[in-house]
Order: structure tokens, then C-alpha cells, then sequence
């Protein structure tokens, strides 16, 4: 099959380490071992500095104040969109593709005009209620009915919608849900396996050998909770409770923890490392005896939670049904009362002190991921149905 993957937001880019970028990459990837032909049009690999200075002047007037700020910000993912379509357009009616793969992006509908030029299937990546997620980033739910139109639109457009949970049925029309392929995500398990030399050094070379350490990896976003993890060591401090802390990552609120572990004078304990190389984290996470997930969404797991169990670390999570759909509480990890700093050290104090627990669920959570997680596994079965459906 040949598929015009398709992505639209101008901030994404193949070679970007963030999340997003581990998902385009490894499912172009895995399509492609899997027989398919994939051409990827992403808008973040092809803008050009002249692009971005036509697009920037067109929108300048609009940017300087607040409600016709977010009027400028909008006007500026519409205009982008159609940069998109006038970018991919040519490439598309060159490729001739079978079917049309979108990642959706705020305002964007891209694939839906090139559905109606190419005559053939559209399939629409549902990656979050883009909508919601815009009035909390600006705080006003100003312009929100033109974004949900244009989502509405993408969502009857699309032949079929791909989503990542099934607590994600809940942000879509029950009408539209018999089209919907639940994805789940996916991990690279020949890059994120336990490399136990790697273990050793690194914990050597920061003063932890003899210690039980805790790890986070990812952005230091809002919807993290960083700052309940930071809480809740401060707790197992004063119980004195020993261990040391990893935190990778950057983000907005990477500042305000670094804040928070100096007045609470855990410097001792927690180590922040910034961001690291896609290819190296595994390295790092193979140092962890417990890895956290202080906080998440509640309609994705984020694949940090697979990468975790593919080094062989033993999972703490929120008890989110989105975390209850790949983790089993006391069996292939422990989930804590989601964002309760009581319930999360709690937690954390029993996997410290009792280490026949955190290798048991490390060890089961391991095999389902192994079994169960690869990329590969996950898009044979998703395109496995495209094909039935189309």
C-alpha cells in the first residue's frame, strides 16, 4: 500500500526528540518493514525561513494584543495549513497514493482537501481534544466554535479515525465511533532494553550505586505533575527514607522543580540532567530501580510508560483508566490516587523498601511489553483493518 503520511503542525519535525517525533518516526518505520511505501510530508521538515517570513508579516498586526493575539495565533495555523497543502499537493498527485494518513493538527485540514483531489481514502490520526487543549493553552474559549468546526469537519471527513485508547472514545461523537481503530502506542525494544554495563557506570558516576534510584523522563509540561513527584520526596525525606532521584527532561515548569528541590532542600537527592538524545535515554533509564509518572492526560498513556517496562524499571503511575488499559495494579505495577502526594509516596516507599516487589513487577511488566508493545505489532494490526475497511 502506498500511504501519503501526512503532518501539518509546523512545530513537529521527523528528527525532534519529543514524543511526537518517536511516533512519526517509528510508525514510518515500522509501515515500511512492513512492506508499505510510505512518503512522509511533514510541514516542520519542509518550512523555510522564507516561508516563515511571508507568514509572519501576514500576521504581524494581528499579535500584539490579548483577544486579537489568539485572533493572530488561529489566522496563523490556517494560513500554515494551506502553505501545507500547496507544499504537498504536487508531491501527492506524483505519489499516487492509496490512501492518505493525517496526524491532526489544530485547524488543519489538509488531508481532507486532499482527499477530494486524489479520490481516495482518508484516514485521520486523532492525537487530543485540540480544541480544549487551545482555550487552556490561552485561557479564554474565544474562536472555540471555529475550531470545533473545522475538527467536526475532519472527524465526518475521514474514512477512518485512529485513536490511542479506549478512553479516547469519550472526546468523539458516538456516531462516528464505528470508523475508529483504537492504535494504542508502541515501543522500539531493540533501543530501549536494560544495558546493565551502562547501569553501573552511571550510577557510579553520580554517587548512586548503593542506592534505590527513581527516575522521570519526559517534558516538564503542566499535565506531568512533576511538582507532585518533587512533594512527595520531600515526604520520604522527613520519613528518612533513603534514595536519589533522576529527572530528564526539559519544559515550562522545569524552573519552578528546580525551585521547589532547592527550598525543600533536596539537592542531596534529586538530580536534574536536562534533555538528553533520543538514543542515549535508554542508557539512563537503565540506571532507575523505579520509574515515575507523576501525571498524565486522560485519553493517552504517554509511551514513556512502554519505554520504562522495556529497561526492565518497575512503573509508578496515576490510577487513570487511560494507565489501567496497558497496566494491571499489583501486577505489572503500582498506581497511586492521581494527584494525591499522600497516595504517591506511599507508593513510592513501598517499592523502595521492599525490592522482591519492584523486580517481580518489573519483570511481568517487561514481558508484556516485549509481547505485546512493539511498534511494528501495533501498526500491523491497525493496517490490518485499514485494509478491511477500505
Amino acid at each position: 500500500m502506498k500511504i501519503l503520511y501526512l503532518v501539518t503542525d509546523r512545530s513537529l519535525f521527523l528528527s525532534q526528540s519529543a514524543g511526537a517525533g518517536t511516533k512519526m518516526r517509528e510508525t514510518i518505520k515500522a509501515l515500511n518493514d512492513l512492506g508499505h511505501i510510505v512518503l512522509p510530508v511533514v510541514l516542520g521538515d519542509m518550512v523555510t525561513k522564507k516561508n516563515k517570513f511571508k507568514i509572519q508579516k501576514l500576521t504581524s498586526k494581528f499579535v500584539n494584543y490579548s483577544t486579537v493575539r489568539k485572533l493572530g495565533a488561529m489566522f496563523k495555523n490556517i494560513i500554515w495549513d494551506w502553505t501545507t497543502f500547496k507544499l504537498a499537493r504536487q508531491k501527492a498527485i506524483e505519489f499516487h497514493p492509496d490512501i492518505i494518513y493525517e496526524r491532526s493538527s489544530y485547524l488543519g485540514v489538509t488531508g481532507v482537501r486532499l482527499k477530494h483531489l486524489l479520490k481516495v481514502p482518508f484516514v485521520l490520526e486523532w492525537i487530543g481534544p485540540l480544541t480544549e487543549e487551545w482555550i487552556q493553552m490561552y485561557q479564554s474559549s474565544v474562536f472555540a466554535c471555529l475550531g470545533n468546526k473545522f475538527e467536526n469537519i475532519k472527524e465526518k471527513e475521514a474514512d477512518i479515525i485512529i485513536m490511542p485508547s479506549n478512553m479516547s472514545l469519550n472526546y468523539i461523537n458516538s456516531e462516528l465511533r464505528k470508523k475508529v481503530i483504537i492504535s494504542g502506542l508502541g515501543v522500539n525494544s531493540e533501543l530501549f532494553c536494560q544495558d546493565i554495563i551502562k547501569r553501573k557506570l552511571i550510577r557510579e558516576k553520580y554517587g548512586f550505586s548503593n542506592k534505590c534510584v527513581i527516575g522521570y523522563v519526559g517534558s516538564f509540561a503542566r499535565y506531568h505533575k512533576v511538582p507532585i513527584l518533587i512533594k512527595a520526596l520531600d515526604l520520604l525525606k522527613k520519613e528518612n527514607i533513603d534514595f536519589r532521584v533522576m529527572l530528564i527532561g526539559e519544559g515550562n515548569e522545569k524552573k519552578y522543580c528546580e525551585q521547589q528541590v532547592m527550598q525543600l532542600g533536596l539537592n542531596e537527592y534529586v538530580l536534574f540532567l536536562g534533555p538528553m538524545a533520543y538514543e542515549v535515554v535508554p542508557k539512563y533509564l537503565s540506571a532507575f530501580d523505579i520509574a515515575v509518572l507523576p501525571g498524565c492526560s486522560s485519553y493517552i498513556y504517554p509511551e514513556k510508560l512502554l519505554e520504562y517496562g522495556a529497561v526492565g524499571a518497575a512503573v509508578v503511575a496515576p490510577n487513570r483508566e487511560v494507565v489501567k488499559e496497558i497496566i494491571e495494579n499489583n501486577i505489572d505495577g503500582l498506581l497511586f490516587e492521581a494527584e494525591n502526594v499522600s497516595s504517591l509516596k506511599d507508593t513510592l516507599a513501598n517499592l523502595i523498601t521492599h525490592p522482591n516487589i519492584r523486580i517481580k513487577l518489573a519483570k511481568n511488566f517487561k514481558k508484556k511489553v516485549s509481547d505485546s508493545y512493539s511498534w511494528k505489532s501495533r501498526w500491523e494490526y491497525v493496517f490490518r483493518l485499514i485494509e478491511e475497511f477500505i
